[in-house]
């Protein structure tokens, strides 16, 4: 991080005469060669900004400074300078250097003899090109006739430091010091972008973070330097002068927080001392803090005092921290160490320099720049270090961490065998509770069937009953009739008195047709019975499959007809409608028929249930079952409109064991069983519930499965 201070400088000509002081502190010209400094001057303070250029050319409160290079410090004041040239040089017209490129306002006032005069602005409130050369620094020019004198004001205006090197000479002179001085800097912006690309490389390399926080510091730094030299006003912003009279607070302001983060990761501060970061993290808000000051017009001086103050803290105290990691024998502590004592050195030099205590020389001018470039290549060695001993020390940690595991691989080996056999019992006991659980259910589902199919079967055999019974009557009463028909057959012709009895029984009992028409009734009653029978045992037969695993390809309905006729009785019994809407043509599918019996009952039972306790129905019960045939896919809806579910029972139906039903009407493993079946299928399973209005189950099955899939399809 470098110390902001306004009026930084690179001198690089060797000031080889400090002018000539003669009567009344006028500086004597006498050397075109030369750029000489103008040292002795009278200063003003204006703090109202109201004098006029003769008020102060005689005012009493001129004090004369002589003490070197003036510095007027942080004033919200103008400031007048007050004077006097004699050239003895055969040049009339000299150039006058402020060698500050970075005060706000500069008016020059150039005293004719008549005590009329003339006035040249230059600021930073004008785009560059309104400059009279091509450079940052405040150049006049200005005309001085041979072995005469002139009087000249200086009016100066800033928010930051007033610290005003001023140099006389000749225009010829001029560009050789300029030139020299863009040299200098040239061969400093070279040095710093040099080592920012390197290590940007190096960080694209090794992905190490440090190297990034390194990159973006040293970029601050140089930019902090070229503004500090006004070069941003040239190159970065020369149209935009109310952004660039900022910079020399944003700049260095922006280093420092980068500074303060770069050193956090570089040292590692954040493993050693929590107490450290938290101070890092207060330095680097004031530095935002004077950014933001800036927004305020009237708080700029303060924010660039703000932010010189927070410098000085923030490098005493990450030269501390420094010394404290190296204390505790951080090796890239030692490197930082070294790079920051450089750096503070030359910033030392540099503000004392300013201050006058140490005279304004090359040496002086060079110890800034100088040793943030140092403090730039040594940290750069230092990264490298750094990423060096992270590589050793990451290599010991590994090899220690391979002889750790290698020592516990024997002793986990074990434990992974001996859980591995637990986990295979806990498995199979697992398997054997479901393979219970699902015999409970289907048990529970065939203990409802049961009751159907007794119900199905009792009244064929209740008709049967009655029409054997008949039979039986009518088969006694055809006996007799024919005994007797057979006794008196022979007598007819010869008895009128027979023939008369005959017909007279004949009367008093049925038609021989009568009988043989309820004989005839009776056996279609029988047959019908029998038949009906047949096709319950063949609907139980079908239904009974549930327990084969081979998968077939079948027709769903045919098993959706199968359940249907063994739950007949519960249509009946709860006055339900049953709709079906089968798809035409239809198409087989592989599947295991007795499983998905078992999921066809679930649903069925569960539409019945529904239906049963719906609250206040307002129409009659009804159950409409839809196929569907897609191009993969066999679709079956089964619809009911009862009771309906809510969002939160949609959410658990298919938990196990959960169940809305009272004691003893389910298990809760239905539609859990049923979820299980239809994924082993390769299909899903959908639910639509409205709470009152009813409910809609979506089965979709793949047409063609092959696990298990017989080639032979099974008859109709």
């Amino acid at each position: 991080m470098v110390l902001s201070i306004k009026n930084s400088t690179i001198t690089l000509l060797l000031l080889i005469s400090c002018g000539t002081i003669i009567g009344q502190n006028t500086h004597l010209y006498d050397n075109s060669e030369l750029v000489m400094p103008i040292l002795y001057l009278k200063v003003l303070e204006d703090p109202k900004k109201s004098f006029s250029p003769k008020e102060v050319m005689n005012a009493p409160e001129l004090r004369v400074l002589d003490k070197g290079v003036p510095n007027l410090g942080v004033s919200s004041s103008s400031f007048w300078l007050q004077f006097k040239i004699k050239n003895t040089s055969d040049i009339e017209g000299l150039s006058l250097i402020l060698e500050q490129p970075n005060i706000d306002k500069v008016t020059l006032y150039k005293w004719r003899p008549n005590n009329n005069y003339e006035v040249e602005y230059q600021g930073e409130d004008q785009p560059f090109h309104h400059r009279n050369y091509n450079h940052p620094n405040y150049i006049f020019d200005i005309v001085v006739p041979k072995n005469e004198t002139r009087t000249f004001l200086l009016k100066i205006q800033a928010e930051e430091q007033l610290f005003l090197p001023l140099f006389i000479s000749t225009p010829k002179a001029t560009v050789g010091f300029i030139s020299n001085r863009d040299t200098v800097f040239a061969l400093y912006t070279g040095i710093m972008l040099v080592m920012i690309l390197y290590n940007l490389f190096i960080y694209f390399t090794v992905r190490e973070k440090t190297y990034i926080y390194y990159v973006i510091y040293v970029s601050l730094i140089l930019l902090t330097q070229i503004s500090l030299k006004g070069y941003h006003f040239k190159y970065l912003l020369p149209g935009f002068p109310y952004l660039a009279s900022k910079c020399m607070v944003i700049f260095p302001s922006l280093t420092g927080i980068f500074a303060m983060e770069f050193i956090k990761v570089f040292l590692r501060v954040g493993e050693q001392n929590v107490n450290f970061n938290k101070f890092f993290l207060v330095i680097e808000s004031v530095f935002v803090f004077s950014i933001l000051l800036l927004l305020i017009e009237e708080l700029s001086p303060i924010s660039f005092q703000i932010m010189q103050i927070c410098t000085m803290l923030g490098s005493i105290f990450a030269l501390y921290v420094g010394y404290h990691m190296a204390k505790l024998g951080d090796r890239p502590a030692k490197f930082f160490l070294i790079a920051w004592t450089i750096l503070l050195l030359g910033a030392i030099l540099f503000v004392l320099k300013d201050y006058g205590i140490l005279p304004y020389n090359n040496f002086t001018n060079y110890t800034l720049p100088v040793g943030s470039a140092l403090e730039t290549i040594l940290l750069s060695f230092a990264l490298a270090d750094k990423i060096n001993t992270y590589k050793k020390e990451r290599l010991e940690a590994i090899q220690a961490k391979e002889k750790m595991l290698a020592e516990k691989n024997k002793s986990l080996e074990a434990k992974v065998a001996f859980r591995t056999q637990k986990l295979k019992r806990t498995v199979a006991d697992l398997i054997a509770t479901q393979s219970q659980l699902v015999h409970a259910e289907k048990m529970a589902a065939l203990g409802q069937l049961t009751a159907g199919i007794a119900h199905e079967i009792n009244n064929p055999l209740n008709y049967m009953t009655q029409s054997v019974t008949i039979l039986e009557e009518d088969f006694t009463d055809l006996k007799k009739i024919t005994k007797k028909y057979d006794a008196l057959l022979h007598k007819i012709p010869e008895d009128e008195k027979l023939f008369s009895a005959i017909k007279k029984h004949k009367q008093s009992t049925r038609e021989i047709d009568t009988v043989y028409t309820d004989i005839e009734d009776s056996l279609r009653v029988i047959s019908e019975g029998i038949e009906k029978t047949a096709n319950i045992s063949k609907g139980l037969t079908t239904y009974s499959r549930m327990d084969s695993t081979a998968y077939k390809r079948v027709s769903v309905e045919k098993n959706l007809e199968a359940t249907i006729q063994l739950l007949k009785h519960e249509f009946n019994a709860k006055d339900i409608l049953l709709e079906r809407d089968y798809a035409r043509p239809s198409k087989k599918v592989d599947c295991n028929p007795g499983q998905l019996n078992q999921v066809f009952t679930n649903l069925l039972n569960n539409a019945i249930y529904a239906i049963k306790h719906r609250e206040k129905p307002s129409e009659k019960g009804c159950i409409r079952i839809i196929t569907q045939v897609n191009p993969n896919y066999f679709v079956v809806t089964i619809r009911d409109n009862g009771m309906g579910m809510s969002a939160k029972t949609l959410s658990k139906i298919y938990d196990p064991f959960f169940t809305t039903k009272d004691v003893g009407e389910g298990t809760g493993l239905g539609l859990s069983i049923s979820y299980g079946i239809i994924r082993n299928h390769q299909g899903s399973i959908q639910v639509d519930s409205t709470l009152n209005k009813g409910t809609s189950f979506r089965i979709s099955l793949p047409i063609s499965f092959q696990k298990n899939t017989q080639s032979n399809e099974e008859n109709d």
